[in-house]
């Protein structure tokens, strides 16, 4: 029998590691070779942060405090959906901006 694989989820400092090495030029294989994680993994992570603004390279940017606010939403809002009025005041706390850049 084959060992299941093990996933990890990415923290802020992993966060803060993509955005230096997409702002030099890497690509999602060499972040992931670098972060020993999947491609798919990073090339994921680089839309949860996606910035409108472009990069001196002519890419989307990428924010790593946008990416975290981003994941902490996706985190607390998973699972049912309950209709409460708590939801809006979670949605506005975690709300998807790019006031952070």
């Amino acid at each position: 029998m084959g060992r299941r694989k093990h996933y990890k989820r990415l923290n802020f400092t992993d966060r803060k590691a993509i955005e230096m090495m997409y702002r030099q030029n890497m690509g999602a294989e060499e972040i992931a070779a670098k972060l020993e994680v999947s491609p798919s993994t990073v090339r994921r992570e680089l839309k949860l942060g996606q910035t409108r603004i472009t990069d001196i390279n002519g890419r989307s940017g990428y924010s790593a405090n946008l990416a975290q606010n981003n994941a902490d939403w996706l985190r607390v809002n998973k699972g049912r959906r309950r209709a409460t009025s708590s939801d809006d005041e979670t949605a506005n706390k975690y709300a998807f901006s790019n006031r952070d850049l």
